[in-house]
Formats: C-alpha cells, sequence, structure tokens
C-alpha cells in the first residue's frame, strides 16, 4: 500500500469524510476525532434536490 505506516488525524467537519476515506483506501491509519456525544457517520445528509 501505498501509505502504509503512515498515521492520519481526522478533525474535518461532516463534509471532510472523504479525505480520511481515500487516505485510509491507500493504506494510512486514520483516527478520527469527533466532539464528544457526536458521530459523523449518524448525521443526517440534506439533499440538495
Amino acid at each position: 500500500m501505498l501509505l502504509a505506516g503512515v498515521t492520519v488525524v481526522d478533525a474535518t467537519d461532516q463534509l471532510g469524510w472523504l479525505v480520511g476515506r481515500i487516505l485510509a483506501d491507500l493504506g494510512a491509519d486514520v483516527v478520527k476525532l469527533d466532539a464528544a456525544g457526536t458521530d459523523r457517520a449518524k448525521r443526517r445528509w440534506i439533499s440538495a434536490c
């Protein structure tokens, strides 16, 4: 993997999740930081349509 052995701290907001996903797909270990009591994965997305 291209980023094997690299650790990334993901402190992005709800719109930045894709970067962490791409880095993880490239082999990096991604640590997600969220405020206490929140989880970006459980937020509802509002459709633009």
